[in-house]
């Protein structure tokens, strides 16, 4: 039994008539005879009552056609849903984002996003760094915003650069060197606050390049597990922080300041990053909607 046959019973059944049956379906009279002939052997019994005049259902055939019908349309809905997914037009879509500049962004793709693709659905949370690498590479995430420090060893990404936010200091406005510039040299003997590996891995290479340049070793007196407590130390005067921009302007307070090493100057690099080999057609219709091409450059290592 196939979906031939089964259409050629379903036409002949409604229309009472292989003619207008094989009209219906764009065949000859003879290929819907065959087909229905065929699918009544295969059952076993007849399922029309058919001469020179008239055709009719059997008794067979009626329960048949009551039983057939909402296979048919269940099949139909299963080709065309499979078809939409195929495309990308349906499905699902999973995003992962660290939290930071992306979340002024994300909000502006994603009603962009849901006004073109309304069929997809858009799974999106917060991770760390190291549960958006992980997951990325497992497939389990098919998108996420992140640093592109922190995918760029990972083979077989692409990735797009959607912001870069220069490092510095951010010191409290009561600071002794506040008011001047700031050169590696101003820096030696200061107290830092750094976050903790768990929080900000990429930015900690950045750290050890500072320490290095500085000459000496790193003077970190504390290393919060998060930015609000690392924030409140540097505002209560117990080391100064170095971050990018974003980060500063994200958590501005007025008894803050950012400020610029004006002979070292070093970025920060956001992007948007995704695995092709995973074959989920809804990941080049997200990155079309923020203009992106799908097959944009991989990532390269920063230095």
């Amino acid at each position: 039994m196939d979906t031939r046959q089964l259409r050629c019973f379903f036409g002949v059944a409604e229309h009472l008539s292989f003619t207008k049956a094989a009209k219906e379906l764009g065949l000859t009279h003879s290929a819907v005879g065959y087909q229905v002939a065929a699918l009544e052997s295969e059952i076993g019994t007849r399922l029309f009552d058919r001469n020179s005049r008239s055709v009719r259902l059997t008794a067979a055939g009626e329960h048949f056609l009551r039983q057939i019908k909402p296979i048919l349309a269940s099949y139909g809905g299963l080709l065309q849903s499979t078809r939409s997914i195929g495309l990308g037009a349906s499905g699902e879509l999973r995003i992962g984002f660290l939290g930071g500049y992306e979340e002024r962004i994300l909000p502006l793709f994603m009603k962009r996003f849901k006004r073109e693709c309304p069929g997809i659905k858009v799974l999106i949370a917060h991770y760390s760094l190291k549960d958006l690498r992980a997951q990325l590479v497992e497939g389990t995430l098919d998108v996420v915003f992140t640093h592109a420090r922190a995918v760029a060893d990972l083979p077989g990404l692409k990735a797009v650069q959607l912001f870069e936010a220069p490092i510095g200091v951010i010191m409290g406005n009561d600071h002794p060197k506040v008011g001047r510039s700031l050169r590696l040299e101003d820096l030696a003997e200061e107290a830092f606050v750094e976050p903790a590996a768990s929080l900000a891995p990429p930015s900690l290479t950045t750290h050890q390049e500072f320490w290095a340049r500085l000459g000496g070793q790193a003077h970190v007196v504390q290393r919060p597990q998060d930015f609000g407590t690392l924030f409140m130390l540097v505002e209560s005067g117990v080391g100064l922080s170095l971050l990018p921009r974003y980060m500063f302007d994200q958590n501005a307070h007025p008894n803050l300041v950012f400020k610029e090493i004006e002979d070292w100057k070093r970025t920060l690099k956001g992007c948007i990053a995704w695995n092709p080999e995973t074959g989920n057609a809804a990941i080049p219709l997200f990155l079309k909607s923020l203009g992106i091409h799908p097959e944009a450059s991989p990532v390269v290592a920063l230095s």
